[in-house]
């Protein structure tokens, strides 16, 4: 854990900011651990350890690098959520902490949010933007349902949808924004710009 925590330190010292620290450090190390995981070159235990890791590093990085400019309620109010069946909760993780730096208030689901859940929390919390997270492809049609549920539930919120899942903009058409490839930094500049003041 100190490793981690250290390796985060280094490169804010370096003058990396948060975004390119995720992008450029641990993106690319969980990417590796997936290759390497796949080859069955590592176990579930060895896969598991390094996600722990990586969640610890983006904590701190998280704390490092503080919050938006924006105060508390008067924030626009933004849910994070990985599709019902999603388990790679980092990525989203990511995208949470950057939209919280942002100037945007978050609410964080984590794992795998049933489809009503996230469409009713949204709604009863007043989101004004759903991040929602798919890592695989298999799960494209639950994005695809739930994106339409939100639609039809909350229609003023805008549809962040991204993931390695992702691909292609016929994946989600209820989406707004799409995150395609591993850098949302431009999506998040977009989103950033279309919130309410």
């Amino acid at each position: 854990m100190r490793a981690a925590r250290a390796v985060i330190d280094a490169a804010l010292e370096a003058s990396l900011d948060a975004d390119a620290t995720a992008l450029g450090i641990v993106r690319p190390a969980l990417y590796e651990v997936g290759l390497r995981w796949a080859a069955a070159e590592i176990g579930v235990a060895d896969e598991h350890i390094a996600s722990a890791t990586a969640a610890i590093a983006l904590e701190h990085l998280a704390e490092r690098a503080g919050t938006g400019d924006r105060p508390g309620e008067q924030a626009p109010s933004a849910l994070v959520a990985c599709v019902q069946g999603e388990h790679h909760t980092l990525g989203a993780r990511i995208v949470a902490d950057a939209l919280d730096r942002a100037g945007w208030r978050i609410l964080y689901c984590g794992a795998s949010t049933p489809i009503g859940d996230i469409a009713a929390i949204a709604r009863d919390r007043g989101a004004q933007l759903v991040a929602l997270s798919v890592a695989r492809r298999a799960l494209i049609p639950e994005t695809q349902r739930t994106a339409a549920m939100i639609r039809d539930r909350i229609p003023g919120a805008r549809i962040l949808v991204g993931g390695q899942g992702c691909t292609s903009p016929d994946d989600c058409p209820d989406a707004d924004e799409l995150v395609l490839g591993p850098d949302y930094r431009p999506t998040v500049q977009r989103v950033r710009r279309a919130a309410p003041a």
